[in-house]
């Protein structure tokens, strides 16, 4: 024994080691964050190498690593453990869902969570390799800090100097952030990306845009930014928001030149939101039903779904129902079911003497569903039990329902397809195995470069996929006709979101031709009526902007100037707000710099793409982007303007504003 305990005391390590353990543990905290802002430099619009972010990194290290050093050895040694494994966690959370969806991830994110894990793979976690690389180095650092944590405290005295430190360190965070924070609520700043200490402002004040506040915070200031918006929102529902909603929606009258308006009036709508149909899909060899009724409809050739939120399905129900889009942050999820939504689609047909209902195979609680579409004014939410749907990874069994959402009165019916859902992978085998083998014999391997086999199989289970959705399209359409409604009835046919379950992103980006993530969130979408004579319009139109055509074509009762977007038939140009404060008008493209922006005409659709097969507008190569120099007032001021519009779409929902115009009406 004595022999044994002798061999253990050898290996025990010498007394000075125990001074490594703190300079160890700030070293692994600030790797972590420092890493992570160097791996994805370029994601926002602060560089890595700026003065805030490292601030902001070395004081919050300095915090974590004081407070270790106030404990005793056990307390230590958990605070330590559990602090790195949560930013750990942060980590891979922002690593994957970037790699997913572009944007870092948020708390407000944890809302939609629930729902969202329901549809969690693995396969979602196919980050950098550098990042899991540098989170073993981070890893091992740690556990070295917590190993060598020493077992004698330090004296009171010397406890006085990490106190000291966090004193300092917390101090210098205030500092920075009121420095940095301005309410942007009320104060639309214009920044210019020469201006360095505005852009550090822009990006640190508008935590909903997530890439560029987290390039100028830094991992652990973002997550307290993050966190305490998210637990904390600011309170838009008073009395000052609501007048400066008037004051805004007072100056901004709206009038429409469109040669289209009321050309629906009387017919029935169907409005079909497809999961995850891109635009690479829709060719006659993979999509024909789809590819066919396009030919027969009027399409919008630059028509983007942006993501404002991570539950993408929902970010485009919700915005094309209401003609608003969902906030980035500051509501919680009641709202979608309890706030007022006097001009939704369903409320303005059900006024007009239709039926309004929604149809989707997932159940009424996935996204509490069921009682939000009842607040947006559908009569019934139809899930796959009350549709006759018994395999819900089948789009084609939707047609079992074609009395329901065509029935013989007056009518407004939204169906949401799913076959197309990720991952495209066996999780999904159950819309991928009838059409497995079409889709081999369909894709032109042979013409294709897959840079690895992971995307060579994805593409092909998302083809097999998406020729599941076309099977419904094409039993929908032959079914709509062979009863009679064909002639009364216009469909509206668009994407929720890209592809973003294929996991290589540039891989999508090369299939679509587009020069960066926003551009990849351009889908398809279509308006089919026998009263309308087909045709590619290719004015850049988004998820804004379809309520208001509805109203238009359908001459709904409803004030225009109360939805942000505009009608896509009318000649002004077009306006794209994505995330981040990023816009796009069909000609010039802002992403903190200004470019102009060359793309194909309409008529160049028809042309061959790198799968070797009929394709749509965005073959590759085809969108191109040239920096502008020189700004002129009028590009700042478009700025400003696309700035406004979308946090005034989002100001509306948070306040509840309809609500409160409701009170004034009736007051």
């Amino acid at each position: 024994m004595k022999k044994i305990k002798a061999f253990l005391s050898r290996l025990q390590p010498p007394a000075w080691t125990a001074r490594l353990s703190l300079p160890l543990a700030f070293l692994s905290y600030l790797l972590l964050d420092v890493t992570l802002r160097y791996l994805f430099d370029g994601a926002g619009a602060v560089p890595a190498s700026s003065f805030p972010p490292w601030l902001f990194s070395v004081m919050w290290s300095l915090i974590f690593t004081s407070v270790a050093a106030l404990l005793p050895r056990l307390w230590r040694r958990i605070w330590l453990g559990v602090t790195f494994f949560l930013f750990a966690a942060e980590c891979i959370a922002h690593a994957a869902l970037y790699k997913l969806t572009g944007t870092f991830f948020s708390f407000a994110a944890l809302a939609y969570a629930e729902d969202g894990a329901k549809f969690f793979s693995p396969a979602y976690l196919n980050i950098k390799s550098a990042e899991w690389v540098w989170l073993a180095v981070c890893l091992v650092l740690m556990l070295a800090a917590i190993a060598l944590a020493p077992k004698q405290r330090h004296s009171k005295k010397l406890l006085l100097i990490p106190a000291l430190v966090i004193s300092v360190a917390a101090l210098a965070i205030m500092l920075e952030q009121r420095s940095l924070y301005t309410d942007v609520t009320r104060d639309y700043l214009t920044w210019d990306a020469q201006r360095e200490d505005v852009n550090y402002i822009e990006s640190y004040s508008r935590i909903e845009r997530t890439n560029d506040c987290f390039s100028v915070t830094g991992l652990y200031e973002f997550t307290y930014r993050s966190a305490s918006t998210t637990l904390f929102p600011t309170n838009f529902v008073n009395k000052d928001e609501h007048a400066a909603l008037d004051k805004y929606y007072a100056e901004h009258p709206k009038s429409s030149d469109s040669a289209y308006a009321g050309a629906l009036k009387g017919q029935n709508l169907i409005m079909i939101l497809m999961e995850s149909v891109d635009t690479w899909m829709v060719t006659p060899e993979y999509m024909p039903n789809l590819y066919a009724l396009m030919q027969e409809s009027v399409t919008f050739s630059d028509y983007y779904a942006p993501m404002y939120i991570t539950a993408a399905t929902f970010n485009s129900e919700f915005a094309a129902n209401t003609g608003l889009a969902a906030p980035p942050v500051g509501v919680s999820n009641d709202a979608y079911a309890t706030y007022a939504f006097p001009y939704s689609a369903a409320h303005l047909f059900r006024e007009a003497g239709y039926t309004a209902n929604s149809f989707h195979v997932g159940s009424p609680d996935v996204y509490n569903r069921g009682n939000v579409h009842l607040n947006f004014g559908f009569q019934t939410y139809n899930s796959a039990m009350n549709m006759g749907v018994d395999n819900v990874f089948l789009d084609s069994q939707l047609v079992r329902a074609h009395a329901r959402y065509s029935p013989g009165r007056p009518f407004f019916s939204f169906l949401l397809t799913y076959s197309v859902h990720g991952p495209h992978n066996g999780d999904m085998w159950g819309a991928i195995e009838p059409h497995w083998n079409e889709a081999n014999a369909a894709i032109d391997f042979d013409s294709m470069e897959f840079p690895t086999k992971l995307d060579r199989d994805e593409y092909t289970c998302a083809i097999s996929q998406a020729m599941e959705t076309d099977a419904f399209i094409g039993s929908f359409m032959e079914q709509l006709r062979a009863d009679g409604r064909a002639e009364n009835t216009a469909v509206i046919f668009l994407a929720d979101h890209y592809a973003k379950y294929m996991t290589n992103a540039e891989f999508v980006m090369q299939l679509k031709g587009v020069p960066n993530r926003d551009f990849l969130t351009r889908v398809p979408f279509g308006i089919w009526s026998e009263r309308l004579e087909p045709q590619v319009i290719d004015k850049a139109v988004s998820i804004l902007d379809i309520m208001p055509t509805i109203a238009s074509l359908f001459d709904l009762d409803v004030d225009p100037r109360y939805y942000l977007g505009n009608d896509m038939f009318d000649s002004a140009p077009g306006l794209v707000n994505f995330v981040d404060g990023h816009w796009y008008d069909g000609t010039t493209y802002y992403d903190g710099g200004y470019y102009s922006v060359s793309r194909p005409a309409a008529d160049e659709s028809g042309k061959k793409g790198s799968a070797g097969k009929s394709a749509d507008a965005g073959t590759p190569g085809s969108i191109a982007l040239t920096r502008l120099h020189g700004v002129t007032p009028e590009l700042r001021e478009q700025t400003s303007s696309a700035s406004l519009r979308i946090h005034t779409a989002w100001r509306t929902f948070q306040s509840n504003y309809f609500a409160y115009l409701a009170q004034q009406k009736h007051s």
